[in-house]
């Protein structure tokens, strides 16, 4: 089975209708600016339930968030499926339902339904998939343990959803909801402020949001590491070998645990084994400030993020291995092109 290497974008969108303010949509995609233009119809795709809902148009639909940072697209599909079943998703826990999050939004509704041969059983259905459920549900996925520790990037581009986020927020808050964890971010683009009153009223041209396209999809921001790591792999000679700069142990070819520092004026090598667990000593002692206690050794597996020992800035773990992983993906995908040759 081939390995696939982090992908460069991969994200979960929401999408909320014009016409039908109360109807909401979740999908996931590599490309939110084309996939957006195939939910509104403008080019041939999208979902059969983003063009008519209860025999009425939902088109055309708007862009509200994005969530972004996925280490994989099947993360990515799992945060999508828990974001459009919050209500039964396993992601989050039973505990968290009973204590923290006693809304509306996380009770299934129950209704007699007549099966075939007459008799009656019962079904269990969502709540009505508006915006705030949609919020709500984000919300706890974010905390959950499933998701809590990944380098996730929330983005909305509608005003009034954004501050119904903050009002959702601040609810949670209040209900006993542990904070974000210090690697999720959410913001709000206020280079192009967008309320309902300008989507309703055509103000703005919804049907190809051009902000949407100044989003990174490609690789190129990688080359550059890329280039860097494969320079300072190449100096490294019998008499002089590469040396690992926290454990000073030899760096043997083909260099396939070996990470960079992803800052362009830094040139810190060392195991990924050893960076992981110098980030990891970085979070306990730090969360051991925070909660004025001795620290002690961590149960997690892998960081989020830490502080390079070499130029002392901060950098984010996924920083480190996405380039590791593209080049541990060329290595197989040549390896197998030329024994298809030899055949």
């Amino acid at each position: 089975m081939e390995k696939r290497p982090i992908p460069a974008f991969y994200c979960v969108y929401l999408l909320r209708s014009v016409p039908m303010p109360t109807s909401t949509y979740v999908g996931c995609t590599p490309d939110p600016h084309r996939r957006l233009r195939e939910h509104n119809g403008e080019i041939q795709g999208g979902s059969k339930k983003t063009k008519r809902r209860f025999g009425m148009k939902c088109r055309p639909w708007h862009m509200v968030c994005i969530v972004s940072g996925f280490p994989s697209h099947i993360a990515a599909l799992q945060f999508e499926w828990a974001l459009g079943y919050g209500w039964k998703t396993t992601k989050i826990s039973k505990e968290d339902r009973r204590t923290t999050y006693k809304t509306a939004a996380f009770v299934a509704l129950k209704s007699q339904r007549l099966s075939r041969s007459g008799g009656l059983y019962t079904k269990f259905t969502g709540p009505p998939a508006t915006l705030e459920t949609r919020l709500s549900y984000l919300s706890a996925l974010l905390r959950a343990q499933a998701f809590c520790r990944l380098p996730l990037h929330v983005l909305f581009f509608n005003a009034n959803a954004w501050e119904k986020w903050e009002e959702c927020t601040r609810k949670l808050v209040k209900m006993g909801a542990r904070p974000l964890a210090r690697g999720i971010s959410v913001k709000f683009d206020d280079s192009h402020r967008v309320t309902d009153l300008d989507v309703t009223y055509g103000i703005v041209p919804f049907l190809s949001v051009g902000f949407l396209s100044n989003l990174t999809l490609h690789l190129d921001h990688l080359q550059l590491q890329l280039q860097k790591t494969e320079e300072l792999l190449s100096v490294a000679t019998e008499e002089e070998p590469l040396r690992c700069l926290l454990c000073a142990s030899e760096l043997h070819p083909p260099y396939d645990t070996v990470v960079v520092c992803p800052h362009a004026c830094c040139k810190h090598i060392s195991h990924v084994t050893c960076l992981g667990r110098e980030f990891l000593r970085q979070e306990s002692a730090e969360s051991a400030r925070e909660n004025n206690r001795c620290s002690t050794e961590t149960t997690q597996v892998l960081p989020i993020q830490g502080v390079c020992p070499g130029c002392n800035e901060s950098a984010k773990w996924i920083d480190y291995v996405k380039p590791l992983t593209y080049r541990l993906h060329n290595k197989s995908t040549q390896v197998i092109t030329a024994t298809k040759k030899r055949k």
